[in-house]
């Protein structure tokens, strides 16, 4: 965990995470990125990488087969589906997410 942490660039292969006490960076090697962005989701990422977005729950448009977002290769997955309505999203019904992505 990385806390008072922010990343603050994504790319293929790796993130940029910004320490916010003492403003140094650290570049992560990475495979996959998930967005976990709490239990109120936070729209912004999304919309800044150019997603469409439904004003009103703030759920990304996005395929139920693929999870992918009208942002082609940027998918959403758990809560983040269900925007502010994610009272519809469980562990329950939401397992399977993964397998939808990859």
């Amino acid at each position: 965990a990385m806390f008072n942490s922010e990343v603050v660039r994504v790319e293929p292969d790796a993130i940029e995470v910004k320490n916010n006490i003492d403003g140094g960076k650290v570049k992560l090697k990475n495979d996959f990125v998930f967005a976990l962005t709490g239990y109120h989701p936070d729209a912004e990422l999304l919309h800044g990488c150019g997603a469409r977005i439904d004003s009103e729950t703030l759920a990304p448009e996005h395929n139920s087969g693929t999870l992918e977002t009208s942002v082609p290769g940027l998918y959403v997955a758990g809560s983040m589906v269900a925007g502010k309505n994610n009272n519809k999203v469980f562990i329950e019904n939401s397992r399977q997410h993964g397998k939808k992505i990859i």
